[in-house]
């Protein structure tokens, strides 16, 4: 009984202290509208080294690469995005668009933090994928779809002219983004 009264009491001022007095107006009022678009994705982007976590490693790159006369390009880094459980049914196609930071020097390719330097990708074919432009269309297969790039390191005119290239580690991220015309 005298549990039953203590709730009872502290029901009434609860009801109380929230109860708004006769007259007065909420101070403020404000809505929040949740809202998205569900679609279905023809792929899924496989996780780890093979899809949403790649990693392309070019290891030591001697600066004397870029001033031999053989070019001011290193080697061709293959590296490759999975696409899995894909249905053609959805979409017969993918076009990818790499994003990040454009080189000052070198438009079309990703700064590198390192002066002078650049990386470039191009499709496994050979034609240049200039970042955060939209590649051609990739034909999709049912079930897994690889799509193959190369990258390489590029050394501006100016640093190899003048012989300026920056030494030091160098690192650049760039993401990717899927359209299924």
């Amino acid at each position: 009984m005298k549990f039953k009264m203590i709730s009872t009491i502290i029901t009434l001022l609860t009801s109380l202290i929230c109860m708004p007095s006769q007259g007065s107006s909420p101070l403020a009022e404000s809505e929040i509208e949740f809202g998205g678009t569900l679609v279905a994705e023809p792929c899924i982007v496989t996780s780890g080294s093979d899809g949403d976590n790649v990693v392309v490693d070019f290891g030591t790159i001697a600066d004397r690469t870029f001033y031999s006369g053989s070019g001011r390009r290193t080697w061709l880094q293959p590296f490759h995005i999975l696409l899995t459980e894909c249905n053609t049914m959805l979409s017969k196609e993918v076009k990818i668009m790499f994003r990040g930071a454009e080189d000052a020097e070198q438009p079309g390719l990703l700064a590198s933090g390192i002066k002078h330097i650049a990386i470039g990708l191009q499709t496994e074919s050979g034609t240049a994928l200039p970042f955060n432009k939209q590649t051609q269309p990739y034909t999709l297969q049912n079930g897994n779809t690889q799509l193959n790039f190369k990258a390489y390191v590029q050394a501006s005119e100016e640093g190899v002219r003048n012989q300026s290239i920056e030494l030091g580690a160098f690192d650049a991220v760039s993401t990717f983004e899927l359209e299924y015309p």
